[in-house]
């Protein structure tokens, strides 16, 4: 499987499982840059000022268990 940058080595038999949320990633990254293009920060999009304000309450240390959690549906 070639990827733009470079080339991702895998098992031919866990291919299907790799592509499907590898696909998934690009797409949300693709969306992501698009609604920055249009001027909605990606600050904004995650709103990582929630995020914040949970670390110091003392929830969601991590910003990726943050963003799993806190998914937006737009």
């Amino acid at each position: 499987m070639l990827a733009d940058d470079g080339v991702l080595s895998l098992p031919l038999d866990r291919a299907a499982d790799i592509a499907e949320p590898a696909s998934t990633i690009k797409d949300t990254k693709r969306h992501q840059a698009a609604r920055m293009n249009l001027g909605d920060s990606f600050r904004d999009q995650t709103r990582f000022s929630e995020h914040l304000a949970a670390r110091v309450r003392g929830q969601h240390d991590v910003f990726r268990q943050y963003l799993r959690l806190n998914r937006r549906s737009d």
